[in-house]
């Protein structure tokens, strides 16, 4: 298998243990008697550790190497996962977030690796590729999820099953990175010369770009709605519907799916009609709708219509 081929399963096996605790976490905290502020923070303290050390990280890999960053990534979000699976205390689970997030830098420097090992002419297929693994990632990853709660055993168990299985999956990722990835930026290499840290005035010089601050914001804007999404659903789900974990699995699953096929096949289609800037705006106005269509769903058809409008936004 090539070195692009190898990275490329690493980054679907790594999303593949991400996306199966992602509809699990908050039903998962929410059996332990935590309160919706406690599970906030666990969803939250993962990407504030990413903030702070993702720029780290990156500059870390520019200096010393892609995988020596990639096997201290593999390694942080497998043990994150595993204490997941066996604690029951707050504390430590807020911790093993923290890890998990603080080590997090594997996609991005997954994705400079792809740049290192292909040309430039073939730059754009290869991150194609990562991109492909992130949609399969987030269909099959609820997918097991729901299967595996669908498991003859104890309610804790089924819930507590699935973070171990993305333990083991971030495990294999790991041994592949240690034992199949060789290193993509060699002594010498001018990228490690030229390695910089990500600094507060280069971030303002980037935004002030004419076309980048807007984008910047609205990228903003986007993530802050998904991460909402992402946190509440399952337990919106519960509540409002009565459905259990292995259904809201199921449920992600179904957005995955949809939005994977509008990235991977509609959008290519419509930018030649219509133009990014036209896309951008009808994926703002569709998103918009689905988040004030869930908030008066009464049932699966109308759910179903409110999250199809959504998980298709999703890819403009």
């Amino acid at each position: 298998m090539t070195r692009l081929g190898i990275v490329v399963l690493i980054v679907l096996i790594d999303l593949l243990g991400f996306s199966l605790v992602m509809p699990l976490l908050a039903p998962f905290a929410e059996s332990y008697g935590f309160r919706e502020w406690q599970i906030g923070l666990l969803f939250s303290a993962y990407p504030t550790c990413q903030l702070v050390a993702g720029p780290i990280l990156g500059r870390l890999s520019d200096h010393y190497g892609r995988r020596p960053v990639l096997i201290f990534s593999q390694a942080g979000t497998a043990l994150s996962f595993l204490i997941l699976g066996l604690s029951r205390d707050f504390s430590v689970m807020l911790l093993a977030r923290m890890v998990d997030g603080a080590s997090g830098g594997n996609i991005l420097v997954a994705q400079a690796y792809v740049a290192d090992v292909t040309p430039p002419e073939h730059r754009a297929r290869g991150m194609g590729y990562i991109g492909m693994a992130f949609g399969l990632g987030f269909v099959l990853g609820p997918l097991i999820g729901g299967l595996l709660l669908s498991l003859p055993l104890a309610m804790e168990w089924r819930l507590r099953l699935p973070f171990l299985l993305a333990a083991g999956f971030s495990t294999i990722a790991w041994v592949l990175v240690l034992t199949r990835l060789p290193e993509s930026l060699p002594q010498g290499n001018p990228a490690r010369e030229a390695a910089r840290v990500v600094s507060w005035r280069g971030i303002l010089d980037t935004v002030r770009l004419p076309g980048v601050g807007p984008l910047v914001l609205v990228g903003f804007l986007a993530v802050l709605a998904f991460a909402s999404f992402e946190g509440t659903f399952a337990l919106y789900l519960q509540r409002r519907l009565g459905w259990e974990a292995r259904s809201a699995a199921f449920a992600f699953a179904g957005l995955g799916l949809l939005s994977a096929l509008v990235q991977g096949g509609l959008i290519r289609r419509l930018v030649p009609h219509f133009g990014e800037a036209r896309l951008i705006l009808a994926g703002l106005v569709l998103v918009a709708g689905g988040f004030a269509g869930l908030a008066r769903v009464a049932g699966a058809p109308a759910l179903a219509g409110s999250w199809s409008s959504w998980a298709s936004a999703r890819g403009c």
